[in-house]
């Protein structure tokens, strides 16, 4: 190969080199949205929700369970006439929330993800925890969507929340602004 040739195939390389190497610098990937929080929960799907919720009542049971049997296990009760479940046994058992309104067995919990749902369908509402709400969706404060949206507006007593930006303008906002006659 004479030297013109090689000056051209050292030329062809460098440019082949150059453009292959010169790349659009890569876009950052899109922000998730913050974990626990509405932007979250309305990016999952329906799939992605019934199984937060099934995980969360599953935990809960497990929990209340593993609890009572610790206690049941820590204190000495004597035999209860006729054999039954002694009274502790049964405040124990009972006390425990319940979360009835969806039917695990089949993966339907759309009971409790619909009210979610509603309650991130009002902006103002998503920097509330869905962690706060699934725990308050047992069946002792279980309201349908926009009753579950007035009862949080209302400031139900969850105690009071910190270092969530923009909450108050949902928890308890009901109660925090004159109402017009």
């Amino acid at each position: 190969m004479n030297h013109r040739g090689a000056s051209s195939v050292f030329a062809l390389l460098m440019a082949v080199a150059l453009v292959g190497c010169h790349q659009r610098p890569a876009q950052p990937p899109a922000a998730k949205p913050p974990v626990g929080f509405g932007d979250e929960w309305l990016s999952m799907t329906s799939a992605e929700k019934a199984a937060t919720m099934d995980a969360f009542i599953g935990g809960w049971n497990t929990g209340s369970r593993d609890t009572c049997e610790s206690l049941l296990g820590s204190v000495s009760v004597k035999a209860w006439p006729g054999g039954g479940k002694t009274p502790i046994e049964d405040l124990c058992r009972t006390s425990s929330k319940q979360f009835t309104h969806g039917n695990v067995a089949v993966g339907d919990l759309s009971a409790y993800t619909n009210v979610i749902d509603t309650v991130y369908s009002h902006p103002e509402c998503k920097p509330m925890p869905y962690f706060v709400m699934l725990e308050h969706l047992h069946d002792g404060e279980y309201k349908p969507g926009e009753e579950f949206y007035q009862y949080i507006r209302s400031g139900p007593p969850w105690g009071a929340f910190t270092g969530f930006d923009g909450i108050e303008k949902c928890y308890g906002a009901a109660r925090a602004t004159p109402r017009i006659q």
